[in-house]
């Protein structure tokens, strides 16, 4: 019974909660960089350093954004998108790059792992109401 309350939650779309921000960076500099400003903009963050953490997150929470840094493979960045895709009714991905871009197609938004983080939670605004 647990299983199929948590299956509900996952898949409703409760929006009396804030949305859900994923973060998904190998590098703590680069989330924590980032993390600040999407709480203080009143995103519900979580944070996670792996790719297998992220999948865990994805089955147990409602996501809305996933966020994923530059560092991870592309298989594990895959994994991640599809996963998102199957279980969550519309989600919105942004790739974070550094030095090089590829393989971007599923992605809503690439940004530039450096970005400034008001220009992240623009474009998280952005895709999730339209308007900055």
């Amino acid at each position: 019974m647990a299983g199929t309350q948590s299956n509900r939650q996952i898949k409703s779309s409760d929006r009396s909660l804030p949305p859900s921000v994923l973060y998904v960076a190998d590098k703590t500099d680069i989330s924590a960089f980032h993390s600040a400003h999407l709480r203080d903009a009143g995103y519900r963050l979580h944070a996670v350093p792996t790719a297998a953490e992220a999948l865990v997150h994805i089955r147990q929470i409602q996501v809305d954004i996933v966020v994923i840094a530059h560092g991870l493979s592309l298989v594990d960045r895959s994994q991640i998108e599809n996963a998102v895709q199957v279980l969550h009714p519309k989600p919105r991905i942004v790739l974070l790059y550094d030095a090089s871009i590829s393989k971007t197609e599923q992605a809503d938004a690439v940004l530039n792992v450096n970005c400034e983080p008001q220009h992240l939670v623009q474009t998280i605004r952005y895709l999730l109401t339209g308007s900055d």
